[in-house]
């Protein structure tokens, strides 16, 4: 091929906060531009979402990247647990591959991007931050791009001569010159797909190539998605980081008795913790569920895979584990040394009761004595 007609995707993904009121997001949003709900163009019978996003059309843009103007169409999406996806959507015109792979390299690390998604985040949680609890803006967030080609051609050799080029290989991976080796292709060819002749989703850990009749919104909304659980796993990965480290600390320096209400507290705060993280992370693993199309059941397995997905919920399992054995050991120690306490109350009560009666006693033994 000597050119290529590409759209990209390019997102970024914040937290905002611990939690959003959806409905009154929605009153707040109509104020500033159209929202609606996320629906999947296959409806939902491929797809079961519960409490679905928010989808907010932003002011289109013209961002300049490597000296090139590119109008940008700009979409929020919000997410009941605190997720907020910014898109932007940016059609090239037909280009070479060694064009693309130039330009490629300019979009992965643009600042202009980066600097333009804080600020509509920003203005987003400002906007909404009587729907948000907690509203922050974490530091971190996540970056994903994806590739729809768009190239019109008929024939149907082409997927094949397409994952037979380097230029596939090079575009996933953002590199700009160096043929790839076969080490580093071997994974990206065991996460590709085909549907028909016609169609290619090729899912890589920070880039997806989708070439599809009809559903490549679909497709990126479920690779979308995936993105989102890594955002807040992550983010909860931190949070659990964070906490854990302020705890062992502060168990440290206080000093454990049943009179010390700092000691109290902190069990208090691990188990609220423990608590409200497991029913989020819940929440996101049950939010969405491909259902009954196998294809996307496929493409959101693979990206889960590529994104380690499994690998982040075995991390945050296991701090939530240690905060409860945490706030378990110390809530051991406390009734310890409560029990310890009752003992010595009641040794106590029986002396009172038993020192009387022992008192009375003496001068009828000394009585006895003298008698002797």
């Amino acid at each position: 091929m000597n050119t290529f007609n590409l759209e990209i995707v390019i997102y970024r993904l914040f937290d905002i906060g611990h939690e959003v009121d959806l409905k009154k997001a929605q009153t707040l949003l109509n104020q500033v531009g159209q929202s609606q709900e996320f629906r999947l163009g296959k409806g939902g019978k491929a797809v079961v979402i519960e409490n679905v996003p928010l989808i907010l059309a932003l002011e289109d843009s013209i961002l300049s990247i490597d000296d090139q103007n590119f109008r940008t169409n700009i979409t929020a999406k919000l997410w009941n647990f605190g997720a907020l996806s910014i898109s932007f959507r940016i059609s090239l015109p037909p280009l070479s591959p060694q064009s693309i792979l130039k330009l490629n390299s300019q979009f992965n690390d643009s600042e202009v991007l980066n600097r333009v998604a804080n600020e509509k985040a920003q203005f987003i949680v400002n906007h909404l931050s009587k729907a948000i609890k907690k509203p922050k803006i974490w530091e971190s967030y996540e970056e994903y791009i994806i590739y729809i080609d768009k190239t019109k051609i008929d024939d149907q050799s082409y997927i094949k001569s397409l994952t037979e080029t380097e230029f596939l290989y090079q575009l996933l991976v953002a590199e700009g010159q160096l043929p790839l080796s076969e080490k580093m292709k071997e994974p990206i060819r065991a996460n590709t797909f085909q549907y028909s002749l016609n169609d290619l989703v090729v899912v890589d850990w920070n880039s997806t190539f989708v070439r599809s009749e009809g559903d490549s919104k679909d497709i990126c909304d479920v690779i979308e998605f995936a993105n989102v659980q890594l955002l807040e796993l992550r983010y909860y990965d931190y949070m659990l980081d964070k906490k854990l480290s302020s705890l062992y600390k502060e168990v440290m320096a206080t000093k454990q008795s049943i009179f010390n209400k700092n000691f109290t507290t902190l069990n208090q705060e691990s188990s609220q913790l423990y608590i409200e993280i497991s029913e989020v992370v819940e929440q996101i693993e049950n939010t969405f569920k491909v259902v009954g199309d196998m294809f996307y059941a496929r493409v959101f397995r693979s990206a889960l895979d590529r994104l380690k997905i499994k690998d982040w919920q075995s991390n945050v399992d296991h701090k939530l584990q240690n905060i409860l054995y945490v706030s378990q050991l110390n809530s051991n120690e406390i009734h310890t040394k409560r029990s310890q306490w009752l003992e010595i109350i009641i040794i106590i009560l029986i002396a009172i009761e038993v020192i009387p009666f022992v008192i009375n006693l003496i001068p009828q033994f000394l009585e006895w004595l003298s008698g002797l």
